[in-house]
């Protein structure tokens, strides 16, 4: 343990201000520990209520609904308390590959303990025959007559209710179909004014809606079970920061070898089940020198693994990383403070992913170099500061790049518009649509080239400064990301677009439809 720890903070501290030698061991303790820990398993549920049309086929029906709660109750504890149940239960656990040890607080579904519970409830419409009162004739299975009105005459067709017709000699005659009484009986009716209600066809009830003439509804009660855990461990027995460990990371402790467990189902006092631990592993405590400066270091487990460590490399980058601040504060020589901060290989390689990568990304490349002894607050300031001296470093050659890049674009511009250029290309097509979009393309056109110029010149002085920084194995990949905004040429682009174009307007060369519509 002693010599890993040696190696490790030697690995850190190299090309830091650190040489191998600096880094010595002042105290060394060493212990291997044994503990007991326990996983305690409890049985929760959710209950899930269907209403379910109709009579269907459930798990369990039970009588009284009121009964419920002490069935689902007395239901869990008899699963908790039998033994194949309780070996099904602990084998979720011990199976896994950390066998549940440091499983705090989590739960895990256990769907064979599931159960479904069900009762049948009467439609409260149709009190459960499946049928209602016809609301239309109100149970009674008649209803007045649609064609008399409950009148039980009717008006004769023949005669048009006038009781006389015309002959054919020009005098008027009486009907002979109501024998003039301007009336007949409703042949509908039957003279009687009612008729069987049409809605439920006389019978006086219908199909029940609510239930839809199934009299019956199926309350289906379904019991989700999961398992809930409860870690302890036997805090006395170990160093805080094992503990704290443990309590944190406990389960891929032991699934990456670094604890050994044997683990056992156990039955509590209470009746409720557990899993015991035994655990085991190597533990040690040093002092250790770096340069002079003594700092504490843990390691746990059977692979070394080094604990929580002081941020010692903050220290020894300082007076590099006050460079590296003045560069990006534009302060001095830039690029020879830049290259004065690289001496440490942290500043180095932070200013190596700063130019490769966005801001994130950047960050996790160099924790992943250095996942201790330096501060989340260092790492970030690295990068930021890297982006913004390299920004400084490269100002002068960015505008110098981008004026010239919108100087081509100006006279790209100028030779479509006003040289005639629009002319040669309006001549091959024939759509004005088309012509217009060939207009537009002048402004992602150009937009590339300041942009491309832009970058182009401001590359040769971070190339400058940075390449002698660089080993041979990232030389060869090394691209530089752009560092400025990307959307300014592009911006740049559009004015000098609509200033040609207002130009050659007032100059009477042709222009787009568009913007003739416009004035």
């Amino acid at each position: 343990m002693a010599q890993k720890a040696l190696k490790r903070i030697r690995s850190l501290g190299r090309g830091n201000g650190v040489d191998k030698d600096s880094v010595q061991i002042i105290r060394e303790t060493a212990d291997y520990i044994k503990c007991q820990a326990i996983t305690h398993i409890e049985l929760a549920h959710t209950i899930k209520e269907e209403r379910k049309l109709g009579q269907h086929q459930v798990e369990q029906v039970i009588e009284d609904p009121g009964q419920l709660p002490k069935i689902i109750q007395k239901n869990t504890e008899e699963a908790i308390k039998n033994t194949e149940a309780r070996k099904a239960l602990a084998g979720i656990l011990l199976n896994r590959p950390d066998k549940g040890f440091g499983v705090h607080g989590q739960t895990f579904d256990v769907a064979p303990f599931n159960k479904e519970f069900g009762y049948y409830q009467p439609c409260e419409t149709c009190e459960g025959n499946g049928k209602a009162r016809c609301p239309k004739c109100q149970g009674q299975g008649k209803e007045q007559c649609g064609q008399c009105g409950g009148r039980k005459h009717i008006n004769c067709g023949y005669c048009k209710g006038m009781g006389t017709t015309q002959g054919q000699d020009g005098e008027r005659k009486t009907c002979n179909r109501c024998a003039g009484r301007k009336q007949l009986g409703c042949p509908l009716c039957q003279q009687s004014g009612i008729t069987n209600c049409r809605n439920c066809r006389g019978a006086g009830e219908v199909k029940c809606d609510p239930c839809r003439s199934k009299g019956v509804f199926t309350i289906a009660v379904t019991v989700e079970y999961t398992m809930k855990t409860l870690f302890e461990i036997d805090r006395a027995a170990l160093p805080h920061p094992a503990v704290k460990m443990i309590e944190t990371a406990g389960h891929k402790l032991v699934s990456d070898n670094h604890v050994k467990i044997i683990g056992e189902p156990v039955k509590r006092e209470d009746g409720g089940l557990a899993i015991q631990y035994n655990a085991e592993f190597p533990y040690s405590e040093l002092d250790i020198g770096v340069n002079g400066h003594p700092m504490k270091v843990h390691m746990f487990g059977f692979k070394a693994k080094m604990l929580k460590l002081t941020n010692f490399v903050d220290r020894l980058v300082e007076k590099n990383y006050a460079l590296l601040l003045q560069a990006a504060q534009d302060e001095g020589n830039i690029a020879d403070h830049i290259q004065k901060a690289a001496r440490s290989r942290l500043i180095s390689e932070g200013i190596y992913f700063a130019t490769q990568y966005p801001g994130k990304k950047a960050m996790a490349c160099l924790k992943k170099d250095f996942p201790m002894g330096v501060s989340n607050s260092l790492i970030k300031d690295i990068i930021v500061q890297s982006k913004h001296a390299f920004r400084n470093v490269s100002r002068k050659s960015y505008w110098t790049g981008f004026g010239s890049g919108l100087a081509v674009a100006t006279l790209l511009n100028i030779a479509y518009f006003i040289g005639g250029g629009r002319d040669i290309v309006a001549a091959q097509l024939t759509s004005p649509m088309l012509l217009s979009i060939v207009d537009l393309l002048l402004i992602p056109i150009s937009g590339f080239v300041i942009g491309y110029a832009a970058q182009y010149m401001a590359k040769r002085p971070i190339q400058k400064v940075i390449q002698p920084l660089l080993k041979d194995k990232k030389a060869a990949d090394f691209k530089i990301r752009n560092q400025n905004k990307f959307w300014i040429p592009y911006a740049a682009a559009a004015g000098i677009f609509i200033f040609v174009v207002l130009l050659s307007y007032f100059m009477g060369k042709s222009v787009p439809i568009w913007l003739s519509s416009l004035i």
